[in-house]
């Protein structure tokens, strides 16, 4: 994300998702871009969905993005 930010790319081009709220807690105080832990907010907000997912989390991420999905 920073170096996207570096790059230019504006804090209002990004929605950010977790599973966490404290880790958007700190996404937002850090960066200043919208976080959230609502995967259908993100589905239904975004053009491009740019994926980042700790193999230990690759089931529960797509679990949750695959609901938000097909809603």
């Amino acid at each position: 994300l920073g170096g996207w930010l570096d790059a230019g790319y504006q804090k209002e081009q990004f929605i950010v998702n977790d599973h966490k709220e404290v880790n958007c807690e700190r996404l937002r105080n850090q960066w200043f871009v919208e976080a959230t832990t609502d995967a259908e907010f993100v589905i239904n907000n975004v053009d491009i969905l740019i994926i980042a997912v700790k193999p230990q989390s690759f089931f529960e991420f797509f679990s949750q993005f695959g609901k938000a999905i097909t809603n």
